[in-house]
C-alpha cells in the first residue's frame, strides 16, 4: 500500500508541475520570444544561477550565458578551457586567436577560426524539433570540429537564433522549409553575402516536400537527402476529456455522415481570437474585465491571439453555421495546418465522409491556422474545458506539455495507410491549389498519415566547398552535417527538459535543455568527429636559419651599396669615375639598393602592406638599375657600328633622365593598376604534418589571386635584359677603357642567370614541390646576391681604379666644364569647368551680354515630377514648364498677386526619367555624327551622341520651351533621376560656386533607382540648395519608416558644404528645396480594407474637400512629429492628388493605389532669413499626360543677401560662449553613451578665436592652420555639462552680412579612430550682434534642438555675453530696435526664431 500511495503522490506532483510547465509555456505563448526581463546583471546571474550571464542595457533583457560556448560554460573537462569558434555575428574585438588560448583570460567570447572553412548556414525551421537540431549541428560543427556556423534563414535572422546569440531569444524561422535559401547558397560564395534567404543545411525535412527537393536534386541544387535519425508521425488529435466524453470520437467512423453532423456542430466550436471576442461577443467590448478577457487586448498581436495568459483564456464561439436547428448543412470547426506543411487533411475530411467538420482559419486558401495559434487553441481549450479537434505532430513541446493530464492529444484513427493510398497522395503544389477539387486529390490518398523517416537535406555548396583546396584547408562540415543523427526518444527528452525547467521558456531553458543533454551524449557526438580533426595549427616564426641567413645577406648587400654610393660621391671627379659618368652610377646604385632592401623586407613576417612594398621595391629597382644600363650600351652600340669605337659615351643628364622617367612612369602606372586589381596579400600556406594528422604547419606568404602579374614582372626584367645582352654582345668590340663595354656586358649576362633562376623558383612555389618558406629565402638570396654581384663586377673595380688614381681629371688644358641648363617650354591650357553636361557654349555666349538691371529679387520655379518610364510629349512638357519662362502660366497662390515678368531660375527635378529608344533613334543617334561633308565634328556633338537618348531629348525639349534667353547651368543624372538648373540671361553673371552631390538609397543603399541628387548654388552672397529626391515607394508603417530613413541617408551622404563635411544642406545652406517623388502616402490608418481607402480618397476628391484629404497625409503629419525634415515646411496640397493616375489629361485614379499627394516641394530657411523667401505659387500640372503621376510646380521669391545691407560695427565685438549644457544626446558608441565635445564653426572668415592655447599657435605658426575652438570631451555621458569652459571669439571686421552662420557642433571623440560626428545647430551671427544704440553689452541665454540629417537629436543651452568697445553703429536694412528689448533674447525650440525672455528665466 505505502508503494501504491508513493506512486500515486509521485503521480500527482508530476501532473501539478506539468500544469505549472503548462502555464509557463502558455505565457510563452501569448506573449513572445523574447528572453527573461532584467534591471541588473545580478538578477540575470541569479535567474540562470551564471555568471556569465548578463542585463543588456539596450533590450533590458538576460544575456545568453552560453555565449563562449556549451561545453565551456557546462564545465565540460576536456573543454573547458577551450573557447568556440567565432562565426559572423560576432565582434571580432572580443575573439582570440586559437594559438593564443592557452595565455588567454578566456575574457573573450570566441577563437578565430585559423582556417577558411565555409561558414555554414543551418535552417532552424518553424517547429521546435528543427529548431533543436540545429542548435546540436552548430554545437558539434563549432565546439567539437572547429567550423563557423550559423543558425537561421538570412543574415539579420541569424544574429538572434544563434544558439550563442547574446540576446538570448527563441526566434522561429516565418517560413517551415527555404529551397530558394539552398538555390541561392549555390550561387553566392558565403550566406553572409546577401540579406535574402540563404542556406546549406535543412536538418528536418518532412515526405511532403518530396516533389520540390526531387527537382532540386535532378537540378545539381542538393546533395541526395539522408535520414537525420528521427520518426516522426501527423494526426488528428482531440482532448483526452473529449474522447473519455464522446469515445466515438477517437476514430474516424464517429465522423461520417449526416448522424453525426449534430454532434460534431455541437462540440466543436469556432476558437475566437481576442479582438472578435471583445467586439463579436463580449457585451461590453471587455471594458469591465471577466473570467474571459481582462480588458481589451493592448497590441496589435495579442489582437490576434487566441490565448494570452492572465489576458485571455480563449473563447469557441457557436456560429450560425454550427446550429443544426437553422441550417441544414451545419457543421462545427477542426483546426488544421497551413497547406505547405506535409498534411493530408483535406482528403481525409472529404473522402472519409466527414462532411460534420468545416475549415475556417483565416489562413488561405484551405482556412488554415498557423501553428502558434494552433498551439494558442489548443491552450485555450485547455483553459476553458471545451472541445477541439486538430491536426498535430508527435514529436513536440506541447504534446510533452499535456502528458498525464485532462488535455493529453488523444489520436483519432484514419483508415490504415497502404502502399496504395500513399501512391495516390496529393503532391505539394496541389494541397496550396485555389481550387477545392485540386486540394482534395485522389478517394484513394484518404487514408491516416504514416510515420516518416524525417530527412535532411545539404546544399551542393556544401558538397562542393572541398574542391580545389589542399588537404590542409579541406572543412569537415559536410561529412558531420552528413552523418550527424539523432533519433526521435532523444529528441523528445530534449522537448521534455525545456518544457520542464520553467525558468525562462522565451530563450535560456531551450538552449539548456540542448546544452545538457549534448554534454549527456558527448562521447557519442564525438563520434561523428572525423578523423584527423579538430586541426592544431603550428606557425612558423621565421627563426629558420635560412631566413636568417638570407637577411644578413640582404643586409649585407645594402650596407655595400650605400657604401659605394658614398665612394663614388667621394672619386666622382676622378678620371674613372668621369669616364663611367657619377649619374649613371648613382641611378644604377639607387636600383640596387631598392632590390636589397626588398631582399631583407621578403623574408620578415609578411603583411599585406609589406607584400605589396616588396613588388613595388622589386620592380622599381630593377627598372631603375636596367634602364641607364640599356640606354648606356644601346649608345655605345651606336657607337660601335659608326666606327667610332674609341670615343667615350657621354651620355647628357637630360637624355638619360628622360629615359628613366618615362620608364618609371610606365612602371608606375603597372603598378598602381597591378595594386588596384589584383594586389599581393599575406596567406597562409598550409600543410599536414606527416607523423600527426590532426598538426598543420603553417607559412606566412605573399600571393596574388593570378600568376599573370609574376609572369609580367619577370617578363620586363627579361625584355630590359635581353635587349641590353644584345646590345652588349654587339658592342663587345669598342675599346674598354673608355666605354667599360665588356665589365656592362658581364653585369648584364649575370642579371640574365639571375632572372633565369627566379623563373625557376617560380614554378618550385606552383607546384610546391619546396616549402613556401624556402622559396622566399632563396628568392631573397637571389636579389641580393643579383645586386651583390653586379657590384663586383661593375662598381666596385672603377672604386678601386679611383682608389689608386685619386686625382681629378680635366678633359682639356686648363679643363673645361660642361653645364647643362635645362630649357622648357610652357603651354598655356584652358579649360572650362562647367556644371551642366553640353550648354557651355551657350552660357558662355550669354554671359557675354550686358547685364541687366538689378530686380532686387529672384524669381525660382521648381517643377518636379515622376516621368513613369516614358517619354513626355512637347505638349505635357509645355503643361508643365512654362514657355518662355513666363510667369503668366504659372497659377499663383489665393491672396498673392499675379505672377508678372519671366522666372529667373528655374529647377527641374525628374524621377523614372528614363526610357528604351526605338531602334530608328539609335540609328539617328550615330548618324548626327557623321558629316558626309567632310566638316569638323564639334566636341558638342560628340558628347550628345555619346549620351544616352533620354538625356539628350529632355535637355533639347526643355531648351526649345524656354527658349534662347535661358541656359542650363547645372545638370545631374543619378539612374533614372535628373535634376537641371536652368538660369535666365539676367542673373547668370551672379551664379558661382555651383556644387553637386547626390547618395543612392536603392537596394543596399548601392543602386539608384532610389535616392536622391543635390545642387548647391551661390546667387549675390545667399546660398541655394535644392535636393529632388526619389524614396521608397508602397503603402504602410514599415515604408514610411524605410521613406524617412531614405531622407535621412540623403542628408548624410549628399552635402555640399567646403566648410566641414559635418553639415548637412539643411545646416550649410541659406534656403533649401526639397521636391521629388517622395512618396508619402495618404494614411487612413488600420481600419478598413484597401477598396475602402480608395473609396474614401475618391469621395473626397469627388467633393473638391481637399483640406481633409490633405489631413491624412502622412509627409506634414510626420514632419509635425519630427520624424523627418525638421524645421521644413510644405505648402498645403489644395488640388487633388497627384497619384496614382491613368496616362491623359485630367484626373482618372488607378485602383490599385490609395490616391495621395506623392509629388512634393518643401523649403526651410535660416530663421533669420525666412522673411526674404515668399511663396507664391503651388499647383500640380493636370494636362501632363504620358506619366502615372502628375508632376507639381512651386515659385518662390528670395531676396538676395547682398540687396541687404550688411549689420555693420566699427569696432570689435567679443563674443564669450559660456554654461553649456546638453540634454538627451544620441548614443555614439557601443556602450549607449558618448563622449561628446562642442566645435564651434563659422563662414566667410567673419570671426576669429581668441586666447588660442600654445598648441594652437604652434600650428598656426608652422602649418598656417588652426583648429576650430572647442570644448574638452565629456566621458560616457548623454547629457554632458562644461561648466567652467569659455569659448571666446571676436570680429575680424566691422561688416557681418545676413545670413552669416555660426555652427555649434557636437562630436564624439574617439582615442583610436576618428570622431564621429552627432549633431549641429547654427545661429545668425548678424541676429547675434544686434543692439540697441545705448547698449555696450548683453547676455544671451540659448535654448535649442540639436539637429542630426534632418531630425531632433537632443538639446544644447547656453549664454552668449557680447561686449563691445565705443560702438558706433550703422543700421541694417532689416533692423528694428522695437525687435530687441532690454531683456535678453532666446531662440525657441519650436522654429528657431528670437523670442523675449527676462534675464532671469534662464
Amino acid at each position: 500500500m505505502a508503494t501504491v500511495s508513493t506512486r500515486r503522490k509521485m503521480r500527482s506532483a508530476c501532473l501539478m508541475y506539468m500544469l505549472v510547465a503548462g502555464v509557463l509555456f502558455s505565457s510563452f505563448l501569448s506573449l513572445s520570444s523574447a528572453a527573461a526581463p532584467c534591471t541588473s546583471d545580478e538578477m540575470c546571474q541569479s535567474l540562470y544561477s551564471s555568471s556569465a550571464s548578463f542585463c543588456l542595457p539596450d533590450k533590458q533583457t538576460c544575456s545568453n550565458p552560453f555565449q563562449q560556448g556549451c561545453l565551456k560554460k557546462m564545465n565540460v573537462s576536456r573543454y573547458v578551457d577551450r573557447l568556440r569558434i567565432c562565426n559572423s555575428n560576432d565582434d571580432l574585438a572580443n575573439a582570440t586567436k586559437l594559438s593564443d588560448e592557452e595565455n588567454s583570460t578566456f575574457s573573450a567570447l570566441c577563437t578565430v577560426s585559423e582556417f577558411p572553412y565555409l561558414e555554414i548556414r543551418i535552417h532552424q525551421g518553424d517547429w521546435e524539433s528543427s529548431y533543436f537540431l540545429a542548435w546540436i549541428y552548430q554545437i558539434v560543427l563549432m565546439e567539437l570540429v572547429g567550423v563557423p556556423a550559423t543558425v537561421g534563414l538570412t543574415t539579420e535572422m541569424t544574429k538572434v537564433t544563434d544558439f550563442y546569440s547574446p540576446e538570448n531569444e527563441l526566434q522561429f524561422s516565418p517560413f517551415p522549409y527555404s529551397p530558394e535559401g539552398l538555390i541561392k547558397s549555390n550561387q553566392v560564395a558565403s550566406c553572409n553575402e546577401v540579406e535574402e534567404e540563404c542556406v546549406h543545411v535543412l536538418p528536418e525535412v518532412w515526405d511532403g516536400q518530396y516533389d520540390i527537393y526531387q527537382k532540386l536534386l535532378e537540378d545539381g541544387e542538393i546533395d541526395r537527402p539522408l535520414s537525420n535519425g528521427m520518426l516522426d508521425q501527423t494526426s488528428l488529435y482531440v482532448p483526452l476529456f473529449t474522447a473519455r466524453n464522446h469515445p466515438s470520437l477517437t476514430s474516424f467512423l464517429g465522423y461520417q455522415g449526416e448522424d453525426n453532423r449534430a454532434l460534431l456542430a455541437e462540440l466543436f466550436k469556432r476558437p475566437t481570437t481576442w479582438q472578435d471576442y471583445c467586439e463579436t461577443v463580449s457585451e461590453n467590448n471587455c471594458t469591465i474585465p471577466n473570467d474571459i478577457a481582462s480588458g481589451y487586448p493592448g497590441t496589435e498581436t495579442e489582437r490576434g491571439q487566441y490565448f494570452v495568459q492572465d489576458g485571455y483564456s480563449g473563447h469557441f464561439e457557436a456560429t450560425l453555421t454550427s446550429n443544426c436547428s437553422q441550417v441544414d448543412d451545419c457543421a462545427g470547426y477542426i483546426v488544421g495546418p497551413p497547406c505547405d506543411l506535409t498534411t493530408n487533411l483535406n482528403a481525409q475530411l472529404y473522402w472519409n465522409n466527414i462532411t460534420g467538420l468545416r475549415r475556417d482559419g483565416p489562413v488561405s486558401p484551405d482556412g488554415a491556422y498557423s501553428t502558434t495559434s494552433m498551439k494558442e487553441i489548443w491552450l485555450a481549450a485547455n483553459a476553458t474545458k471545451s472541445d477541439v479537434i486538430m491536426w498535430w505532430y508527435s514529436v513536440n513541446e506541447i504534446q510533452q506539455l499535456f502528458e498525464y493530464t485532462e488535455s493529453e492529444f488523444q489520436q483519432v484513427l484514419l483508415p490504415k495507410p497502404t502502399a496504395l493510398c500513399l501512391a495516390h497522395r496529393t503532391s505539394n503544389q496541389d494541397r496550396c491549389n485555389a481550387d477545392a477539387v485540386i486540394r482534395r486529390g485522389d478517394e484513394r490518398g484518404a487514408c491516416d498519415d504514416e510515420p516518416q523517416a524525417l530527412q535532411k537535406v545539404i546544399a551542393a555548396s556544401l558538397v562542393d566547398s572541398n574542391n580545389g583546396l589542399d588537404e590542409a584547408d579541406r572543412s569537415p562540415g559536410y561529412e558531420v552535417a552528413m552523418n550527424l543523427k539523432i533519433n526521435s526518444f532523444d529528441m523528445s527528452q530534449i522537448i521534455r527538459r525545456w518544457v520542464t525547467k520553467g525558468i525562462d521558456q522565451n530563450g535560456n531553458d531551450a538552449r539548456e535543455a540542448v546544452c545538457e543533454w549534448v554534454v549527456e551524449n558527448l562521447e557519442t557526438l564525438e563520434n561523428y568527429v572525423p578523423p584527423g580533426f579538430p586541426r592544431e595549427v603550428f606557425e612558423r616564426d621565421g627563426t629558420e636559419w635560412y631566413t636568417i641567413f638570407a637577411q644578413v645577406v640582404a643586409v649585407l648587400t645594402a650596407v655595400a651599396t650605400l657604401a659605394a654610393i658614398a665612394l663614388v660621391s667621394r672619386y666622382s671627379r676622378t678620371k674613372v669615375m668621369v669616364f663611367a659618368q657619377p649619374l649613371f652610377l648613382f641611378l644604377v646604385l639607387s636600383g640596387f639598393l631598392l632590390i636589397s632592401f626588398a631582399a631583407f623586407v621578403m623574408v620578415v613576417q609578411p603583411t599585406d602592406f609589406l607584400c605589396i612594398f616588396v613588388e613595388w621595391l622589386v620592380v622599381l629597382g630593377y627598372s631603375i638599375a636596367l634602364v641607364p644600363v640599356l640606354v648606356k650600351t644601346a649608345a655605345i652600340n651606336r657607337l660601335t657600328n659608326s666606327s667610332k669605337k674609341t670615343q667615350r659615351v657621354r651620355l647628357s643628364p637630360q637624355t638619360l633622365f628622360s629615359r628613366v622617367v618615362v620608364a618609371v612612369v610606365i612602371v608606375l602606372a603597372c603598378l598602381i593598376f597591378w595594386t588596384y586589381q589584383d594586389p599581393p596579400s599575406a596567406v597562409y600556406a598550409q600543410e599536414l604534418s606527416k607523423d600527426d594528422p590532426k598538426l598543420v604547419t603553417r607559412d606566412l606568404e605573399c600571393e596574388s589571386q593570378s600568376i599573370v602579374w609574376t609572369a609580367v614582372q619577370l617578363s620586363w626584367e627579361v625584355v630590359l635584359l635581353l635587349m641590353a645582352a644584345v646590345l652588349a654582345f654587339q658592342s663587345r668590340r669598342a675599346a674598354s677603357v673608355v666605354n667599360d663595354s665588356r665589365s656592362l656586358g658581364i653585369m648584364v649576362y649575370s642579371h640574365v642567370v639571375f632572372v633565369g633562376i627566379r623563373g625557376c623558383l617560380v614554378f618550385l612555389d606552383e607546384t610546391n614541390a619546396v616549402k613556401g618558406s624556402i622559396v622566399v629565402a632563396l628568392f631573397s638570396f637571389n636579389y641580393s646576391l643579383d645586386a651583390l654581384l653586379a657590384l663586383l663586377v661593375y662598381v666596385y673595380p672603377k672604386i678601386y681604379l679611383a682608389y689608386i688614381e685619386p686625382g681629378n681629371y680635366f678633359s682639356g688644358i686648363g679643363g673645361t666644364s660642361t653645364r647643362f641648363k635645362a630649357s622648357a617650354s610652357t603651354r598655356r591650357m584652358t579649360s572650362s569647368k562647367r556644371a551642366s553636361s553640353n550648354d557651355a557654349s551657350r552660357l558662355d555666349s550669354i554671359s557675354e551680354r550686358p547685364k541687366l538691371e538689378d530686380k532686387g529679387e529672384l524669381k525660382i520655379l521648381l517643377c518636379t515630377g515622376n516621368l513613369g518610364n516614358a517619354e513626355p510629349t512637347t505638349e505635357s512638357l509645355m503643361a508643365w514648364v512654362p514657355p518662355d519662362g513666363s510667369c503668366k502660366k504659372v497659377t499663383p497662390l489665393v491672396g498673392t498677386k499675379p505672377l508678372t515678368g519671366k522666372f529667373d531660375l528655374i529647377v527641374i527635378g525628374m524621377q523614372e526619367s528614363t526610357w528604351k529608344p526605338s531602334s530608328d533613334v539609335l540609328k539617328d543617334s550615330v548618324r548626327s555624327v557623321t558629316n558626309d561633308d567632310g566638316d569638323d565634328i564639334s566636341e558638342s556633338d560628340i558628347l550628345r551622341a555619346m549620351e544616352a537618348h533620354d538625356t539628350a531629348t529632355l535637355r533639347q525639349m526643355v531648351r526649345d520651351i524656354l527658349g534662347e534667353d535661358y541656359a542650363e547651368v547645372a545638370e545631374e543624372s543619378r539612374g533614372q533621376m535628373r535634376l537641371h538648373v536652368w538660369a535666365a540671361e539676367s542673373v547668370i553673371d551672379d551664379i558661382d560656386e555651383i556644387k553637386i552631390s547626390g547618395a543612392n538609397t536603392g537596394v543596399g543603399n548601392v543602386l539608384a533607382n532610389k535616392g536622391g541628387i543635390v545642387i548647391t548654388l551661390d546667387y549675390k552672397n545667399t546660398q541655394l540648395s535644392f535636393l529632388s529626391a526619389h524614396l521608397a515607394a508602397h503603402e504602410g508603417q514599415s515604408y514610411y519608416n524605410h521613406r524617412c530613413r531614405n531622407i535621412r541617408s540623403i542628408f548624410k551622404e549628399a552635402k555640399t558644404s567646403v566648410l566641414s563635411s559635418k553639415l548637412d544642406i539643411s545646416m550649410s545652406s541659406d534656403h533649401v528645396f526639397v521636391m521629388g517623388d517622395l512618396n508619402f502616402r495618404t494614411n487612413f490608418g488600420t481600419d478598413g480594407e484597401h477598396e475602402d481607402h480608395v473609396n474614401r480618397a475618391l469621395q473626397m476628391i469627388e467633393d473638391k474637400d481637399y483640406a481633409k484629404l490633405y489631413s491624412y497625409d502622412e509627409l506634414h503629419k510626420g514632419i509635425d512629429a519630427g520624424d523627418l525634415l525638421v524645421g521644413f515646411e510644405t505648402l498645403p496640397c489644395l488640388f487633388p492628388p497627384t497619384f496614382k493616375v491613368e496616362r491623359e489629361p485630367g484626373y482618372s485614379y488607378k485602383r490599385q493605389r490609395t490616391p495621395s499627394y506623392t509629388d512634393r516641394i518643401l523649403f526651410n530657411s535660416l530663421p533669420s532669413l525666412e522673411a526674404q523667401l515668399k511663396p507664391l505659387a503651388y499647383e500640380p500640372c493636370e494636362d501632363f499626360a504620358t506619366s502615372d503621376h502628375k508632376p507639381i510646380r512651386g515659385a518662390f521669391s528670395i531676396i538676395p543677401n547682398s540687396n541687404v545691407r550688411p549689420y555693420a560695427v566699427e569696432n570689435e565685438t567679443t563674443l564669450v560662449f559660456r554654461n553649456f549644457a546638453c540634454m538627451d544626446l544620441p548614443a555614439a558608441d557601443s556602450n549607449g553613451l558618448a563622449d561628446p565635445y562642442i566645435m564651434i564653426m563659422w563662414e566667410k572668415d567673419a570671426l576669429e578665436e581668441v586666447n588660442i592655447n600654445f598648441t594652437a599657435k604652434l600650428r598656426k605658426f608652422f602649418l598656417g592652420t588652426t583648429r576650430w575652438p572647442r570644448t574638452s570631451y565629456q566621458p560616457k555621458t548623454l547629457n554632458p555639462e562644461w561648466k567652467g569652459e569659455d569659448i571666446v571669439i571676436r570680429t575680424k571686421n566691422g561688416d557681418v552680412a545676413p545670413g552669416t552662420k555660426l555652427f555649434l557642433v557636437l562630436v564624439d571623440y574617439d582615442a583610436l579612430s576618428k570622431d564621429d560626428y552627432m549633431c549641429t545647430t547654427r545661429l545668425d551671427l548678424s541676429e547675434l550682434m544686434k543692439m540697441r544704440h545705448d547698449e555696450r553689452e548683453k547676455r544671451i541665454p540659448i535654448y535649442r534642438h540639436l539637429q542630426r540629417h534632418g531630425r531632433n537629436s537632443g538639446r544644447i543651452k547656453f549664454h552668449v555675453d557680447v561686449r563691445r568697445e565705443n560702438m558706433q553703429r550703422r543700421k541694417s536694412f532689416f533692423y528694428r530696435p522695437s525687435h530687441f528689448p532690454v531683456e535678453a533674447s532666446q531662440y525657441d525650440l519650436s522654429d528657431g526664431s528670437f523670442k523675449s525672455y527676462s534675464e532671469a528665466t534662464l
